[in-house]
């Protein structure tokens, strides 16, 4: 016996605008920080810029990879939502 489909597309969508929201924000922020590493960078001018150099492009790297994995969770929610609100329609979802 299959399990009945049920998810709440109100819920969902909630959901789905806080994430894009959160998405905004982090990617407004991390602008920013961008932006005054570049204006610290052309004048940093010690030894210890390549380690502090080294270590921000991990940083750098790690956020790529997880902003990745936000913007799927976003994509994946969008395609939750519609995949409930066709089966709502066809009245196979029970909410």
């Amino acid at each position: 016996m299959s399990k009945q489909t049920s998810f709440n597309i109100e819920d969902a969508e909630k959901l789905l605008t806080q994430l894009q929201q959160l998405n905004e924000i982090i990617q407004q922020d991390w602008s920013r920080v961008l932006n005054q590493w570049n204006n610290l960078e052309q004048t940093w001018q010690d030894d210890s810029y390549d380690d502090f150099q080294t270590n921000f492009q991990k940083i750098v790297d790690i956020y790529k990879d997880e902003q990745n994995e936000l913007e799927q969770h976003i994509a994946f929610i969008k395609k939750q939502i519609e995949a409930a609100q066709n089966l709502n329609q066809l009245g196979i979802l029970n909410k």
